[in-house]
C-alpha cells in the first residue's frame, strides 16, 4: 500500500475517532484480562483453527496502531470469511456464547461482538468507534432512531456522529418537516386554531347574513315565494338597488362573530392574521394530499 494511500485512508479519520478506537481497544484487553478471558482465544485458535493464537502486540504489521486502523474492513472481512466456513450451528452458539456471556460479563453492549470475531480469528480487536449503538425502532412508517448510550459515552462521541444519525432520521422520515420555534409561533398557533373553528362556520349563513340588503318586506316575501318573486315585487315598487346575495361569510365576519371585535382597525389586523392562516391551512392540507 503507498504512503499516500495510508495518508488519505488515516485522514478519513478524526484525531477524536482515532483516540476513541485506541481508548476502546484498551478498554477490551482490560476487560478480557479483568474477567480472566485471554486464554480463550488460544484455546480456540488451537483446538478450531489448528494455529498457535497470535495477538496484535506480537505481530510485526499491527504493532503501530495507525495499521491496525487502516486495515480495520480487511480485518473484519477476513474473520468472517473464516466463519462462514464454520457450519451453521457452531457458528450460531459462538455468538450465543458472545451474547449471552461474554458481552454481559464484560459488561459491554452489542455493538461489541466484532472485536470478540476478530479477535478470535485474528487477534486484533475490532472495537467499536463509539460507544454508543444507534438502531431503528418501531413499525415501518413509524419508526424512530433509538441512541443506546454505555457508560463510557461522551457528547463529543455524538456530536461527531449528529451528521450520520440525522441521515438515519431522513431515511425513515423523508418527508418531516422540522418544526422552527420562534416569538410568533403562539400567536400564528391560536390564529390558526381560530380560522379553523370560523372555518366550519364560512357557510353557516342566517337569512339576514345571505341577503344583507333586504327589507323587513322583502324577506317576508322570500321566505313564503322564494327570491324570484321578491325581485318581482321589488321592481313593481320600483326598487333598482342590486340585490346581494352572499355565499359565504368573510374573514371579517367570522371575526366579529367569533370574538366580537367591532372596531375597524381592530377587525382589519385580524382579518389580516386570518387570511395568513388560511394561507399556511391551506398550503399544509395542499402538502398533505400530496
Amino acid at each position: 500500500m503507498s504512503t499516500k494511500v495510508k495518508v488519505e485512508q488515516m485522514n478519513h479519520y478524526s484525531k477524536n475517532r482515532i483516540r476513541r478506537i485506541m481508548k476502546n481497544e484498551y478498554i477490551f484487553i482490560k476487560k478480557l484480562v479483568q474477567h480472566n478471558l485471554t486464554q480463550l482465544f488460544s484455546v480456540m485458535s488451537e483446538k478450531i483453527f489448528s494455529r498457535e493464537f497470535v495477538w496484535y502486540v506480537d505481530q510485526e504489521r499491527y504493532k503501530e496502531p495507525a495499521k491496525r486502523i487502516i486495515d480495520r474492513g480487511v480485518i473484519l472481512g477476513k474473520s468472517l470469511e473464516e466463519f462462514s466456513k464454520w457450519p451453521d450451528e457452531q457458528f450460531e452458539n459462538f455468538l450465543a456464547l458472545i451474547n449471552n456471556d461474554l458481552l454481559p460479563r464484560c459488561g459491554l453492549g452489542p455493538e461489541w461482538c466484532n472485536a470478540f470475531l476478530t479477535t478470535a480469528v485474528t487477534g486484533v480487536p475490532i472495537v467499536p468507534d463509539q460507544s454508543f449503538l444507534t438502531k431503528a425502532s418501531g413499525k415501518k412508517g413509524r419508526q424512530t432512531v433509538v441512541i443506546t448510550l454505555s457508560p463510557e459515552t461522551s457528547i463529543d462521541e455524538i456530536r461527531e456522529a449528529w451528521p450520520e444519525i440525522k441521515k438515519q432520521q431522513k431515511e425513515l422520515w423523508p418527508n418531516f418537516e422540522k418544526v422552527n420555534f420562534n416569538k410568533k409561533s403562539y400567536l400564528r398557533l391560536h390564529d390558526n386554531l381560530q380560522y379553523q373553528i370560523g372555518k366550519k362556520n364560512r357557510r353557516n349563513l342566517s337569512m339576514g347574513e345571505k341577503f344583507p340588503n333586504l327589507s323587513d318586506y322583502d324577506f317576508m316575501v322570500l321566505a313564503q315565494y322564494g327570491i324570484k318573486k321578491v325581485k318581482q315585487f321589488r321592481s313593481a315598487r320600483e326598487v333598482n338597488t342590486k340585490i346581494i346575495i352572499k355565499n359565504k361569510k368573510k374573514n371579517a365576519d367570522i371575526i366579529r362573530d367569533l370574538l366580537g371585535i367591532k372596531n375597524r382597525k381592530a377587525l382589519k389586523r385580524k382579518a389580516e392574521s386570518f387570511k395568513k392562516a388560511e394561507q399556511r391551512m391551506s398550503k399544509k392540507e395542499g402538502q398533505l394530499s400530496g
